[in-house]
């Protein structure tokens, strides 16, 4: 990536999180080249839950990898809170992100030498925390799902649906205001599905946690504020499905969760 030296002009972000503007990727493939994403606009207001649809193959998980920072537009900005994120350096775009924003992929990538416990302090520990901290927080966290029993497991000798939901656990440890998930569900069979939504939906309606989802499933749809269906490269305006809904801060810890009556019970077997 070519470090763009311009002055960063600071854009202040009001209620709207997340901006994309002209968004464009293009992938050089042999001698031809893919344009993937084709001029996307959008904005995302603080607390909103965003549902974002389309077949398989058709950018949107190319999309949230460029509003996560991971993958650099062809052309075109994204702005977090105000600031242009491909304005950074990497390092910086890096940090920027880290604090900010997580990403919750179909799969999980599991350290498979290690237990569910300490999966699930990783991200803490990279963020220069000590191994006291990641702890004490992992416990405070996998007690929300009432999932004690299994931290000294390995995630792989759980469930689908257990792993699923302590993969969204290691994501939120360092209590971002942005989640973005990437088909979080794909993998889970319907109850497990409906578990986890649930989850997103209190996260987002209590915490006020902003949510973008990426999905193929249009029975997911119900759980949004704002849904947008991507198509041939292109992303309609985003439609409002939830009119009540009014830009709200992130609030609290996610421990918070604790004291919303969020009820997990888990009754599918070890596998």
């Amino acid at each position: 990536m070519i470090f763009k030296k311009k002055e960063e002009i600071k854009k202040a972000y009001g209620e709207n999180i997340i901006q994309v503007r002209n968004v464009n990727k293009n992938f050089d493939v042999a001698t031809q080249t893919v344009k993937v994403l084709k001029d996307i606009s959008f904005n995302v207001l603080e607390g909103d839950f965003v549902m974002i649809y389309g077949p398989s193959g058709c950018g949107k998980s190319t999309l949230l990898h460029i509003i996560n920072g991971w993958e650099e537009p062809t052309s075109g900005e994204v702005l977090i809170e105000g600031k242009n994120l491909y304005f950074k350096s990497e390092d910086e775009r890096a940090k920027m992100c880290h604090e900010t924003i997580t990403i919750v992929n179909q799969s999980a990538y599991w350290v498979k030498s290690l237990s569910v416990l300490e999966n699930i302090e990783i991200p803490y520990l990279l963020s220069g925390h000590s191994k006291m901290e990641a702890k004490n927080r992992a416990v405070k966290l996998i007690s929300l799902l009432g999932l004690e029993a299994f931290w000294n497991y390995r995630p792989v000798d759980l469930s689908g649906g257990q792993q699923g939901r302590i993969n969204l656990l290691r994501s939120l440890i360092n209590n971002p205001k942005i989640i973005m998930a990437d088909e979080p569900t794909g993998n889970l069979d319907t109850k497990s599905s409906a578990l986890m939504m649930d989850l997103f939906a209190k996260i987002n309606s209590q915490l006020n946690r902003t949510i973008i989802m990426v999905t193929h499933d249009l029975d997911l749809l119900k759980y949004a504020t704002k849904t947008g269906h991507i198509l041939d490269g292109k992303v309609e305006n985003l439609k409002v499905v939830n009119k009540k809904m009014k830009a709200a801060k992130a609030t609290g810890e996610i421990f918070d969760l604790r004291d919303l009556n969020t009820n997990f019970e888990d009754r599918v077997e070890i596998g």
